[in-house]
């Protein structure tokens, strides 16, 4: 009885949907594996938006009549492979959102996978008061291919930003919806390609295509705008073992404004009196620098370890459980604000776009676990 109470009033629901005005999606091409095509040498290349819409026109799936109304652009000068896209793009993308952004329900982003990450991340946080659904996705396989998972990614990604009402920077990908900022690549050969790091999926499509209203920001209620300003003088840096002269330009000479610093576990690096010396140069030049983990979950507790501790007294900051591609798009946005640096120091351990666990929230749940020996 509960299973067909269920699946009746799943039925309404879709009923509901399709008599509503027709709802509109922005399909923006950028292009990646979901639209590539084989060159005769055998290497994959991205095909023009004209074949995209060729492609996705011929699969019925694409004209039932819950599909919103559809319209594909090209935001760039041409489709990319992902590892090519940068400032330049990103800026590009928010731009023709921004121009389309009330004429459309939502929005989807064919994008390549390499850098998808990057590119939610950064636009969740030059999307500001965003209160309509921003849905990245893409492929491993292209979509005119036999066993291409785009399909699936596509509608996904469609039906999402048509009627979920979301208003965050998302990635649809393999039937789970992460907030942009969370998520990293984790496979480059599985259809599982990306997680969502240190905050559950928002979303996930098994026989239906649900959400977990918890999950989600709230929506906004000022003005959208959309800040373009980037401080491109922001960079990532990886610990390993033996690493220290190698980034004394960085740290000590340089034009770098911004950097996160990838470290081991909770923000440990190795004991080494010029490296902190050289950390400290920089912080007192008023670069700065953010502490993330290596790990893809957990946070970074500078307090823990000695060494950590040394990072902190030469004035780095704590990324807490940020992803490293969240840290830069967040050092990159506030640094282009040109705000003072303790202003910026103070907004880099507050939640803006929900890419931060609440710092009072870490502390409370460490607190939570009972010794038991």
């Amino acid at each position: 009885t509960t299973t067909a109470t269920t699946t009746n009033s799943y039925k309404q629901h879709q009923q509901q949907l399709i008599v509503q005005k027709k709802k509109r999606v922005a399909i923006a091409y950028t292009g990646g594996t979901v639209g590539m095509k084989q060159k005769s040498d055998g290497t994959l290349v991205p095909a023009d938006v004209e074949y995209i819409w060729s492609v996705i026109n011929s699969m019925p799936e694409f004209s039932h009549k819950a599909i919103p109304e559809l319209e594909i652009y090209a935001p760039l000068e041409r489709p990319l492979d992902s590892s090519d896209i940068s400032f330049k793009e990103w800026i590009l993308i928010a731009k023709e959102i921004e121009k389309n952004y009330y004429s459309f329900d939502g929005f989807v982003i064919l994008h390549g996978t390499d850098t998808m990450s990057y590119t939610a991340s950064f636009l969740s946080f030059m999307f500001e008061n965003l209160a309509k659904p921003v849905v990245l996705t893409g492929a491993q396989i292209p979509l005119s291919e036999l066993r291409s998972d785009a399909k699936t990614n596509l509608l996904d990604a469609i039906l999402t930003a048509g009627y979920s009402k979301i208003p965050e920077v998302m990635i649809c990908f393999n039937s789970i919806l992460m907030r942009g900022n969370r998520s990293r690549k984790s496979n480059s050969w599985s259809l599982e390609a990306f997680k969502s790091c240190n905050y559950p999926p928002l979303g996930s499509g098994g026989l239906h295509l649900t959400t977990n209203q918890r999950r989600l920001l709230p929506i906004p209620k000022q003005e959208f705008s959309c800040f373009t300003n980037l401080e491109q003088n922001v960079v990532i840096l990886r610990m390993f073992p033996g690493a220290k002269d190698i980034y004394r330009n960085i740290f000590v000479e340089s034009q770098i404004k911004g950097i996160v610093l990838e470290t081991f576990g909770s923000g440990n690096v190795a004991k080494d009196p010029k490296f902190y010396d050289m950390l400290e140069c920089a912080t007192l030049r008023g670069v700065i620098v953010v502490i993330v983990s290596l790990c893809e979950h957990g946070t970074v507790l500078l307090e823990v370890y000695e060494n950590g501790m040394q990072l902190k007294n030469r004035g780095a900051l704590s990324g807490y459980d940020m992803t490293s591609e969240a840290a830069f798009a967040k050092l990159s946005y506030l640094i282009g604000k040109n705000l003072p640096t303790d202003e910026i120091k103070k907004l880099m351990y507050c939640d803006l776009r929900g890419e931060l666990t609440n710092i009072d929230l870490v502390d409370f749940t460490l607190k939570q676990h009972t010794l038991i020996y």
